[in-house]
């Protein structure tokens, strides 16, 4: 008998209350009323019913699994309940939040998440006002075609400096499009936007004294609820609104929308961590444990999420399909992926049901895939992600190889040219093209790219755990001074070699990805890895931008477009032999010894067209002969990365003094033209 305590006043509706059926998960508004429906394997089941914002209970349900629950589905229909309230289940005496829910009952202020017991536990019911897309359609670009920038919602424009009325939000980032389309960019990869507890980490920065944060948020207490912080309005369905209007207008404007998400673990911790949705739902059927019962943690974070099996397949399907069918989502970005092929004692299985789930589902069939190809764990798949799924790769050895040529150590021409050609070692076999490849020099987790040409050593002792976090290995170096400084030639070396990887990068085959703030050099002051840092060493700084802006900004945002006007540059074809000559000091004579320190090519653009592309990252100047352009047409310099802005990127290009060879200045690239540049 299903047991019902009720704090209801006299004049209020009458609760009807009748069995409710076990599908679809969630609480689901129906003629009979308001249908909830929760997995748990548990005996006991209690739901109880809050008015919004408040704590006492205005009806509680003590369920009986004889007449509620099928199989392990609990279920009951209530009528007569407000049109938005907040509701928790309680199984096995832990208030847990319904993991199917379409919002939690969290604060609307960053940083003001309530530290009482039970909290991230109600979810939060109401009808969406319809949302108007304006019949904007996704873009539905070509993988080969994106230009992905890596960026932090509340980062990219909390600063003052950025003057938008709706600062750290979704609709600051629209107030920031034009941005966007002058950098030239076709697609935002949002850090993790599911709710999140900010106020989770609880380290003190030692220089500012201030309590650090969950600032990245790669620690999910939910997989349906955009994280309400991100919003502006006080409307109960802000974070709705404000988040489809940000993903609508960027459609609008040509820009696509991926997400970062986490469904390798979750932000309940170690077995001394919260318990607030899947732990106390079903600890055992959610999260992979060891032989002794312990919680697996091949995500580094204390759990592990049991990704191919039920009930936590089936989740993370529904969560994916509702971000890409009803907020219109362009593609997901799968943190530490591999996990996703783990099966149930830890190992890879070669047929994730996962992976086969989400290929073969017609709902996703338009949804771009990429993938993390590694795990805390040791698990590292790069090149060998289920190749069957068809996922992109964030291709971390391509960031290793670019790092250690370009800063000019032995053994690394081969590797250099490899990666810039598209990885072809890694993706050759069918049904993968170099557009497989994400090619990036830095992103969220390292140092940034100014930081990485002025740092020899992390400095991460303002995240509070003594230095001791994040990499240690990172293939950077300060041109020969520690940290910021005012030596005008060290100045100029760490400009050069910004621009040397920008080079690499936009030219390269493959999906080149930037990180947020790289195209104004910011940097982070040497903290490699400042995923709990609120404030400017993170924060997007629009005074720094505009010091760049006829600087590096300018040198960046000409790369891409020079990338985007010709389609050669972005085919995920591999090269043939016919497609590319490699040279060296002479033409068609490369060196590829371990001390090489140049890599140079020529490759047609189109017909009329044709680049000489060369990499020099040595200390001395070298002269090389150049060969004869196919056409017999004059070679001009259209990038010198040695030079000062603008004639670092010159349009027009600029004829040579001579057609015979050129001098290569320490650690510099150059990219030549025979023919017309399209503009």
């Amino acid at each position: 008998m299903t047991k019902i305590t009720s704090k209801r006043k006299a004049e209020e509706p009458t609760i009807h209350i009748s069995i409710g059926i076990s599908e679809p998960l969630g609480a689901t508004l129906r003629e009979e009323g308001v249908n909830f429906a929760l997995y748990s394997p548990s005996n006991k089941a209690t739901l109880s019913i809050f008015p919004l914002e408040k704590g006492r209970a205005i009806l509680s349900l003590k369920l009986d699994p004889k007449i509620h629950k099928t199989n392990e589905i609990w279920h009951v229909s209530i009528d007569g309940l407000p049109q938005e309230f907040d509701y928790s289940w309680k199984i096995q005496n832990h208030p847990v939040c319904d993991p199917f829910a379409k919002a939690i009952a969290t604060p609307s202020r960053w940083g003001k998440v309530r530290h009482v017991t039970g909290r991230f536990t109600k979810a939060r019911y109401f009808i969406p006002t319809p949302f108007d897309w304006q019949e904007i359609k996704k873009p539905g670009l070509r993988v080969e075609d994106l230009i992905i920038y890596e960026m932090h919602v509340r980062g990219f424009t909390i600063e003052p400096s950025s003057q938008c009325d709706q600062p750290g939000t979704y609709l600051g980032i629209v107030e920031k499009i034009p941005y966007l389309l002058e950098l030239g960019v076709n697609a935002v990869e949002l850090l993790p936007i599911y709710e999140f507890d900010e106020t989770a980490y609880k380290m003190i920065d030692p220089v500012t004294k201030k309590k650090l944060c969950d600032y990245w948020g790669y620690n999910p207490l939910h997989f349906f609820c955009p994280m309400k912080r991100y919003a502006s309005g006080k409307k109960i369905d802000a974070f709705l609104s404000e988040f489809k209007t940000m993903v609508r207008e960027l459609h609008r404007n040509g820009i696509e929308v991926i997400l970062d998400v986490v469904y390798n673990h979750t932000g309940e911790g170690d077995a001394y961590g919260s318990i607030t949705s899947w732990k106390g739902i079903d600890a055992k059927g959610y999260y992979l444990h060891d032989a002794n019962g312990t919680l697996s943690n091949y995500s580094g974070t204390g759990n592990t999420f049991a990704c191919n099996r039920e009930p936590g397949l089936s989740l993370i399907l529904h969560s994916m399909r509702y971000f890409a069918n009803e907020l219109q989502i362009d593609g997901f970005r799968f943190d530490l992926a591999s996990i996703l092929t783990r099966g149930n004692i830890g190992g890879p299985l070669n047929l994730p049901p996962l992976l086969m789930q989400i290929k073969g589902d017609p709902l996703l069939a338009d949804v771009k895939l990429i993938s993390e190809p590694w795990d805390a764990g040791g698990l590292y798949q790069l090149g060998q992600f289920p190749k069957w799924a068809d996922f992109l790769e964030w291709n971390g050895r391509y960031r290793d190889d670019v790092r250690r040529f370009i800063k000019g150590i032995d053994s690394q021409a081969g590797g250099f040219a490899t990666a810039i050609c598209g990885s072809q070692d890694l993706y050759h076999s069918f049904p993968r093209q170099s557009a497989h490849s994400i090619n990036f020099v830095t992103c969220h987790d390292g140092f940034s790219l100014y930081d990485l040409v002025t740092y020899q050593c992390k400095r991460n002792e303002r995240n509070g755990e003594h230095g001791r976090d994040g990499a240690s290995h990172n293939d950077n170096w300060n041109c020969g001074i520690e940290g910021p400084s005012q030596d005008e030639m060290i100045i100029a070396l760490r400009e050069r070699q910004m621009r040397n990887f920008f080079v690499a990068l936009l030219l390269s085959k493959g999906v080149p990805m930037l990180l947020m703030g790289d195209e104004y050099a910011q940097s982070h002051e040497g903290n490699n890895n400042p995923f709990c840092q609120d404030n400017p060493l993170n924060w997007f700084d629009w005074k720094e931008l505009e010091k760049q802006r006829h600087l590096l900004f300018r040198f960046v945002t000409k790369l891409i477009q020079l990338r985007k006007n010709y389609s050669a540059l972005t085919s995920p074809n591999f090269f043939t032999p016919k497609d590319i000559q490699w040279h060296g000091e002479e033409p068609e004579k490369p060196d590829w010894s371990p001390g090489s320190r140049l890599v140079a090519f020529t490759r047609q653009l189109n017909d009329e067209t044709e680049l000489f592309v060369a990499f020099h990252p040595h200390f001395e100047e070298k002269k090389i002969r150049l060969p004869l352009p196919k056409a017999s047409i004059a070679w001009q310099r259209l990038i010198d990365t040695s030079m000062p802005s603008p004639q670092d990127f010159s349009t027009p290009p600029l004829p040579l003094e001579t057609q015979d060879n050129y001098t290569l200045q320490s650690y510099s690239a150059i990219v030549l033209i025979a023919g017309n540049l399209v503009s």
